[in-house]
């Protein structure tokens, strides 16, 4: 990173170290209208991957959404939860979500890894 661009350098992850996440067997209360992304409990990945991954996500999320939705989200402040669930809260999230990200494999993970799940909370 030593040759990027200092603007560049400072938007990323890297090695940051940050808190441990907290898993949970069931979703918090998330405010109606709330973009929620859910992270896979099946692989570890880094700060920077995981950050990848919610965004694809949200991006994806917002782009597939009907203009209601967004317009509800935006009206909410676009707000935005992140959860790391258990095994089956997973697997039950993956059964409903509106969205699916699988990895194409290039750095940590094995292609095709479902790493988050994504939709708007009722």
């Amino acid at each position: 990173m030593v040759d990027a661009p200092r603007e560049l350098q400072k938007l990323q992850i890297q090695s940051t170290p940050l808190d441990e996440v907290a898993v949970v067997d069931q979703l918090p209360g998330i405010k109606p209208a709330t973009m929620t992304i859910a992270v896979t409990p099946h692989f570890e990945m880094s700060w920077g991957k995981q950050a990848a991954q919610c965004a694809h996500a949200g991006q994806r999320l917002w782009m597939l959404s009907e203009p209601a939705q967004v317009a509800a989200w935006n009206q909410a402040a676009r707000a935005i939860t992140i959860v790391h669930p258990g095994e089956r809260l997973w697997s039950e999230l993956g059964s409903t979500a509106t969205v699916s990200i699988h990895d194409g494999g290039f750095t940590e993970i094995p292609a095709g890894t479902n790493t988050a799940l994504a939709w708007f909370a009722n």
